[in-house]
This record gives C-alpha cells, structure tokens and sequence, in this order.
C-alpha cells in the first residue's frame, strides 16, 4: 500500500484520441499503442517508459532493492512508537539511575558527578530541613522495588518535602 503510494507520485495519466497520436515528449505512442482508437498512457516519469493501462508496481529506477534509487523518506511513514516491552532488569537499572540523578537534584548538586576519582566528603545538610540525608537508604529501597512502588514513592517525593 505505501509502495503502490510512492510509485503513483511519479506515474503520469494522459488520455489519447482516436487519430491523434503523441509523437512528441516522454509519452509517445509506440507500436503497442492502438492509434485508430482513443486509448491511455501510463507514464512513470522516473525511468521514462510507458507502461500496460492500471500498471503502479514495475521494474523501475527507483525502489529499496540493492542498484536503486531510494527515495526520500516521508516523515507520514515514520513510527515513532516503541513496539516492544522492556525487560523488569532494565526498567530497575534505569530507576535507580533515574533516582540518583533526582536526589542530587534535589540536594542542590549537578545531575553527574564531575570527578570519576573517588572522595569521602562530608555530607552537608538536607536543603528541606535540619537533618542530615541518608542517600544510601533511598537507594536501597529503590533497588528492591517494581515500577508500581517507584512510581507511588516518585510522585510522593515530588508533592511532599524529603524527611
């Protein structure tokens, strides 16, 4: 159906008269062509040849077999919608991910660390209150959960303020 739509585009109908035929431009009649009687052309305007009446799908120029010409890509055609599912092992990597980057967000701090060497440093204060953060707490809760826990626990942390 989309192959039949990208070769009309260069498919040309014209009509004939009885008696008249074309003998000049890309779409002349030939031989095959009944030139006592009214007939029709179908012309594919790419590989320049005229083609048996109702006939889209040839052996033209253009097409996705190797040689070639491919056309240009529509972005009607385009999917952008992920078909498959992702794997629990995935969706909790990417959580715990995703925790880290909103915690130290949350805290003040860039979302990636910037030195790869590794430091002990003091942990200051939380930003929302008077205690210390226990980050390693979180992330233990977090590594042990599904999605459906991860997402009552994210959207609590987003409307409340960190204890």
């Amino acid at each position: 159906e989309e192959l039949q739509e990208l070769f009309q585009e260069f498919i040309q109908i014209k009509q004939v008269i009885a008696g008249q035929p074309i003998n000049r431009g890309g779409s002349r009649c030939t031989f095959e062509c009944d030139i006592e009687n009214h007939h029709i052309h179908t012309y594919c305007t790419m590989c320049k040849k005229n083609l048996p009446y109702g006939t889209i799908l040839h052996d033209c120029i253009i097409g996705f077999t190797l040689g070639k010409i491919r056309p240009d890509m529509k972005p009607e055609f385009l999917v952008n919608q992920p078909w498959w599912e992702e794997p629990e092992g995935v969706k909790q990597t990417n959580l715990v991910h995703y925790l880290k980057c909103f915690l130290r967000l949350s805290y003040g701090l860039p979302p990636y660390t910037i030195s790869t060497e590794p430091f002990v440093a003091e942990s200051e204060k939380c930003l929302h209150c008077d205690r210390q953060p226990n980050i390693l707490f979180y992330l233990n809760i977090f590594i042990t959960m599904d999605t459906t826990q991860y997402n009552r626990i994210f959207q609590y942390l987003t409307t409340q303020q960190l204890p």
